[in-house]
């Protein structure tokens, strides 16, 4: 599966928060795709220092001296290992972002055309102020009793829940199709330029990536992480941009009162499981 197959899967996911047959079926549901096809905006982009900007302000990490597939295969590990994580991509009109670590939390929220979806995984529990689309999706005809119900709080479920499972938050999903060993190694990709993103050395590898033109930013100082992602099938571009590694992932727990049970809803409105 491409970036773009991966944009797809993901996008599907949180439009209806976690619709099940998004399941890849892995035994944690957590690890599926998460992005959109769509053009990513953020920080992330290389800077036009050029070259001699390329060593940064930490030391180099000697990636940029390996051949394209082992810094590739250096930038999957790092992102899998990495204490924690953010991710942003949109094109102006959906923006989807979200942090997540290796304790099992993860906060975003995803904005199409104005309307916003918060969203937070701690530990076993997840919290969600959906859109218009999830009540649609999960009630149907009751959506309208289902969301004057909840009255604008957060509704509430266990992250093993196999029908509203947070399946975007994920950390492994990008091993397991775009890094996965088998693509890695069919992998036909240059080194390009050098250039630094926010004080971090970076260097592109451009070509091709399980059958699509990519390229990938792959930091050169400090950790080889992968710093933005973008491939293009069919004219369209899928960027990922990635930051805000090891950073601390503390989304607020809402209050009790804040807060309504999925199963509640259901009963409330009268709609079948």
């Amino acid at each position: 599966m491409n970036l773009r197959g991966l944009a797809a899967v993901g996008t599907m996911c949180l439009a209806a928060v976690a619709i099940t047959g998004c399941n890849d079926g892995k035994d944690d549901k957590r690890d599926v795709g998460k992005a959109a096809d769509v053009k990513a905006t953020g920080s992330a982009q290389p800077s036009s220092g050029g070259p001699e900007q390329s060593e940064g302000t930490q030391q180099s990490n000697g990636t940029a001296e390996l051949p394209p597939q082992q810094i590739l295969e250096k930038a999957a590990q790092a992102l899998e290992t990495a204490p924690s994580w953010h991710v942003v991509t949109g094109d102006g009109k959906e923006r989807i972002e979200f942090s997540v670590d290796d304790k099992g939390n993860c906060q975003g929220m995803r904005s199409d055309e104005g309307e916003e979806m918060e969203f937070l995984l701690q530990g076993e529990s997840f919290y969600a102020k959906p859109r218009a689309t999830f009540w649609e999706n999960h009630f149907e005809d009751k959506a309208s009793q289902a969301q004057q119900f909840v009255a604008g709080r957060y509704i509430t479920t266990t992250a093993d829940d196999p029908e509203f499972s947070p399946l975007f938050c994920t950390r492994n999903m990008l091993r397991a199709s775009l890094f996965s060993p088998e693509t890695i190694k069919a992998a036909k990709l240059t080194k390009g330029a050098k250039t630094v993103v926010d004080g971090v050395g970076t260097l592109q590898l451009k070509g091709t990536l399980d059958g699509s033109p990519t390229t990938v930013v792959v930091a050169t100082t400090g950790e080889p992480y992968p710093m933005t992602i973008e491939s293009s099938e069919a004219g369209t571009a899928v960027r990922m941009n990635f930051s805000e590694f090891g950073k601390e992932v503390a989304g607020s727990v809402p209050a009790p009162a804040d807060t309504v049970e999925v199963g509640e809803v259901k009963q409330a409105v009268g709609a079948s499981d």
